[in-house]
């Protein structure tokens, strides 16, 4: 067992590093898995998806960069793109930058005398921003939102025209077939299975790797047998449903999910630096994490409920195992197992979750909507400042119910260990009344960002993951956009498959392995000489590969011919039913070579070299084929 243990992570070691060269880390065939259809087999998709700009530029990732490499192609178009992205730029940068990084936009784009590359879109408000830089001074802060108005205007233009403009375009036609691609089957082969990484309620979870791109990913397996003795089914399912909705970085994310004869498999983002729970209690922070990192967690997990709660989702098993550490050192609420959709203007019923960490409207089996989630993550913070769970101390051994007990009556004592602000941080989230609790009013997460404990967070940057973690492990990542986003060949000519001009052949039949060829090859020319001479019948080559042996010689089969008389007569042809075999010389010669020896073998009584003479050809099924072809020979 632990030879097999060394083996599976030197493996997996080696997956990881390949993340680090996509030439490693992809298979050799990753063009042809990844080779996008003719667009012409893509156009009804036009009709099944949605074609909105809200949609195809804000939702999706793909279609943004491809509506942006259109506009860059036009020159009115190009400067209200180098607009937005400049835009942007402004709002996450640091407030040290902010006021050049502003001054720079304003002259570039929009100052009057100034200006190197003028917005061809009429934009108001443009006066307003005029005088705030006409009046700055050294000590001047811009604010993060004094272009808003503009990138507004410059949206809604591009809404317009430009946009619809870009659905008759080339770029949108390589977008419907990066969209055919994300339609492909997907099933075990898909991908390469490694060691093990943890173990689950329903089965356990293994790192995996997409063979088409080398990225790496995790694969949660719900066995289905265990799923079916603990009525699973329908957790499951709603798991699956939910994960479908995450589109967050603080929120592992579904990446495809497929099915196998034992298992339903849910492929997420892989988790390599450990959860919480590990660092705290058993990387030697007795005391632990240290205010600065215990802020730094706080705010990517708030950010995640922030955005499960906008979606009307309540996690309900906030806990230290369930956060984990990526491999760029940011955290991600996982497990979504427990979750549950709320309904507008409703609320849910239910004592699930983790003792110690459920909230007293749980214990108490109340109604509730998304207020056990604060007090689940006052729970985590708390912990990650002294090392010890609020109502447990570390390595204490207590009764559930005593447990509970703590949470509904007793309050939880601070120490040294916090500031004043991170206890009454902790307090204010530890509230026994949810009526009272931070979080639970109307404003939701926008109340606990705006908490003084946070007061050094910026958002903004922290949302766009620009924010440099406390913890920074290896980056493995790897993509092939670049490489396969290709629209013109070296020549200037438009790629094959984007051109509607030149469809694409018909496909031709599957092409089987050396043997059918072989007799496809052979029974063409037995066709035509039977064509040309009309002696004989046109046969199908397949009644020829395995009908009976039959005392008649094809016409135009020659001796060396899988078809000949002598195989036919020894049942040989029943060999030519396999596909390709792997280091198996498939020559008729060969085979009657081997079934020459067999015989010769049988003949001198030995029946353990005549299994050992069978046991050369690669195939099982060949084997009793063989050993027929030996028996036929035999008795002729």
């Amino acid at each position: 067992m632990e030879l097999e243990n060394i083996v599976a992570n030197t493996v997996y070691i080696k997956a990881k590093k390949s993340g680090l060269d996509k030439d490693r880390g992809r298979s050799r065939k990753w063009r042809n898995l990844l080779a996008f259809p003719h667009i012409t087999d893509c156009e009804h998709l036009r009709d099944e998806l949605s074609l909105n700009y809200e949609y195809v530029i804000k939702q999706q990732p793909i279609g943004k960069r491809l509506f942006w490499s259109y506009c860059k192609t036009k020159e009115d178009l190009s400067n209200a793109i180098e607009f937005l992205d400049a835009a942007d730029k402004f709002e996450v940068c640091l407030d040290s930058e902010r006021t050049a990084t502003g001054t720079e936009l304003w002259q570039r784009f929009l100052c009057p005398a100034k200006c190197e590359s003028p917005l061809q879109i009429p934009v108001s408000d443009i006066d307003e921003i005029n005088r705030v830089f006409t009046e700055i001074t050294d000590n001047t802060v811009l604010p993060k939102d004094l272009f808003t108005k503009v990138e507004r205007a410059v949206e809604d233009h591009l809404k317009d025209a430009p946009f619809h403009e870009f659905l008759n375009s080339i770029y949108f036609d390589r977008y419907l077939q990066w969209k055919s691609l994300e339609r492909q089957p997907v099933d075990k082969h898909t991908f390469r299975m490694y060691r093990v990484l943890g173990k689950g309620g329903f089965g356990e979870v293994c790192a995996c790797q997409v063979r088409a791109t080398g990225k790496l990913y995790a694969c949660k397996k719900l066995e289905k047998k265990r799923m079916k003795k603990r009525h699973g089914e329908n957790m499951a399912l709603a798991e699956k449903q939910i994960l479908q909705k995450m589109n967050s970085r603080f929120v592992v994310n579904l990446a495809y999910t497929f099915e196998t004869k034992d298992a339903l498999c849910l492929v997420l983002t892989i988790m390599n630096g450990g959860d919480l729970k590990f660092h705290i209690h058993n990387m030697n922070y007795a005391t632990g994490l240290g205010e600065n990192r215990s802020r730094f967690y706080a705010a990517e997990i708030a950010l995640g409920l922030e955005h499960l709660h906008s979606i009307r989702i309540v996690y309900r098993d906030l806990k230290p195992e369930n956060i984990l550490i990526d491999d760029q050192g940011h955290v991600r609420i996982s497990d979504l197992g427990l979750a549950v959709e709320i309904p507008p203007g409703g609320s849910v019923k239910g004592r699930v979750g983790t003792a110690g960490y459920m909230a007293p409207e749980v214990v108490m089996n109340s109604r509730y909507t998304f207020s056990p989630d604060w007090f689940g993550f006052g729970c985590i913070v708390y912990e990650m400042i002294t090392g010890h769970a609020p109502f447990r101390k570390r390595k204490e051994r207590v009764k559930r119910e005593e447990v509970d007990r703590r949470v509904c009556e007793e309050v939880e004592e601070y120490g040294s260990a916090f500031t004043e602000h991170g206890s009454n941080l902790c307090r204010s989230l530890l509230q026994k009344n949810p009526t009272y609790r931070l979080g639970c009013d109307e404003s939701g997460a926008a109340a606990v960002k705006r908490h003084a404990w946070f007061q050094s967070t910026n958002w903004v940057r922290l949302e766009a993951g620009l924010e440099e973690p406390p913890f920074l492990p290896d980056i493995i990542e790897t993509e092939c956009y670049e490489e396969l986003n290709v629209f013109y060949e070296p020549d200037g000519s438009l790629v094959q498959n984007l051109d509607r001009a030149n469809p694409p052949p018909i496909a031709p039949s599957p092409r089987g392995g050396f043997f059918r060829r072989l007799i496809h090859s052979r029974t063409a020319k037995t066709n035509l000489k039977s064509n040309s001479t009309q002696t004989v019948e046109t046969t199908d080559h397949k009644n020829v590969l395995f009908s009976k042996p039959s005392t008649s010689k094809p016409n135009g089969l020659g001796e060396s011919d899988i078809g000949s008389d002598e195989l036919n007569n020894h049942g040989g042809t029943h060999l030519a039913e396999d596909r390709s075999l792997p280091g198996f010389d498939a020559s008729p010669e060969k085979i009657e070579a081997v079934a020459e020896s067999v015989r010769t073998v049988e003949h001198q009584k030995s029946p353990d070299k005549l299994m050992q003479r069978c046991d050369s050809v690669p195939d099982r099924s060949n084997k009793n084929r063989l050993l027929a072809c030996c028996a036929r020979g035999r008795c002729s």
